[in-house]
């Protein structure tokens, strides 16, 4: 099942914690945060090292944050099937890896129980 960590504001999230989770959850890597304007979602994180990075330089310790893990259940293993998304119904904004969005976004664990139409999107992009 994939992991999810919960950022709140004011808080931090340990280097051993979420290099932690991405040992136990390869099939990529996601965050959202909001920096008080908006929700930045950056997705598709296939090395630690890559993700990081990223998250160390973009998530500060005042914004709360959403970050995944995937394991991949359905759909193919790339940066447009990881976690969160927005909550639209546009594919390509769905599979987008970085976006910056006033509305709500979405991540979550397990797997979503609906007749799988295309292979290569994973289950929560179709439902």
């Amino acid at each position: 099942m994939c992991i999810i960590v919960v950022k709140p504001k004011g808080k931090l999230v340990s280097k051993k914690t979420l290099k932690n989770c991405f040992d136990n959850n390869s099939d990529g890597a996601g965050y959202v945060y909001h920096n008080g304007k908006e929700n930045v979602i950056n997705k598709g994180f296939f090395t630690f090292k890559s993700f990081y990075n990223s998250y160390k330089t973009e998530v500060k310790k005042e914004y709360p944050a959403i970050i995944h893990f995937r394991i991949a259940t359905a759909g193919k293993v790339d940066g447009g099937n990881c976690h969160p998304f927005p909550l639209v119904g546009k594919l390509s904004l769905l599979r987008t890896t970085y976006l910056k969005t006033r509305g709500i976004c979405v991540a979550h664990n397990g797997v979503i129980d609906i007749n799988i139409k295309k292979k290569k999107v994973s289950d929560t992009i179709q439902f």
